[in-house]
């Protein structure tokens, strides 16, 4: 019986020895990385500004005064670092002022154009009284100088591949759409420098609803951000 005992203890001895052995020293191995966009600028022609200059309010118009389009070459350019895919989307930062424009607006890019009490506001003028309204168009796309088209794929998966195609929405509350540079139409285009034209068609509220006894500033203004797709 004291043999068994001692056999049993030494197995356990044993036992608990191999399981001591079994333990050492540990070391992490670790996987490591970063996923980063690419760092893009912008910078505007004009500080984009598209100025309309002096308008003489001696001039008797009485409905609206559609003013010429203007278009501002090259401006924006966005500067990537390493060749990526982008978009765009422009936010109107005079929603309060929206429709002004008593009757439609004339086109932008010769293809876009507000309804009556529609496009983009253009201030208030010292009576609180709106101003008018503007729609504005992009054109003449490039990526890295090679000739670039618009596309927005819609919530259904829908591609549209054209400025105008979507228009309609540009002048109201729909903003803050993202517009991709593409290469033809339906794929991302991946560049580093991405270039366009911005063009303005205003038109300026009837004079009757406007207080001229002063200076009646224009006033649009849309802030253009960048998507990294």
């Amino acid at each position: 019986m004291k043999r068994l005992k001692n056999i049993a203890l030494l197995t356990l001895l044993a036992g608990g020895s191999t399981a001591a052995l079994a333990v050492g020293p540990t070391a992490e191995l670790k996987v490591t990385g970063r996923i980063s966009p690419p760092v893009c600028t912008v910078a505007l022609a004009s500080n984009g500004v598209v100025d309309y200059g002096t308008l003489m309010h001696g001039v008797t118009w009485t409905t609206d005064l559609k003013l010429q389009e203007r278009t501002l070459a090259n401006a924006f350019t966005i500067t990537c670092d390493s060749p990526t895919a982008i978009g765009v989307a422009f936010t109107n930062n005079r929603v309060p002022s929206n429709g002004g424009n008593a009757a439609p607006t004339n086109a932008a890019q010769g293809v876009i154009a507000a309804g009556a009490n529609g496009g983009w506001g253009l201030g208030l003028d010292a009576s609180g009284n709106k101003v008018g309204g503007y729609t504005s168009s992009v054109g003449n796309a490039t990526v890295d100088g090679t000739a670039a088209k618009w596309i927005l794929r819609s919530a259904q998966g829908e591609i549209k591949n054209n400025w105008a195609q979507v228009a309609g929405d540009e002048g109201g509350a729909a903003d803050s759409r993202a517009y991709a540079f593409s290469s033809d139409g339906t794929a991302l285009a991946i560049g580093q420098v991405f270039k366009a034209d911005y063009s303005v068609a205003a038109s300026v509220a009837p004079r009757d609803k406007l207080d001229l006894s002063q200076a009646v500033n224009l006033d649009g203004s849309v802030t253009l951000q960048v998507n990294y797709l």
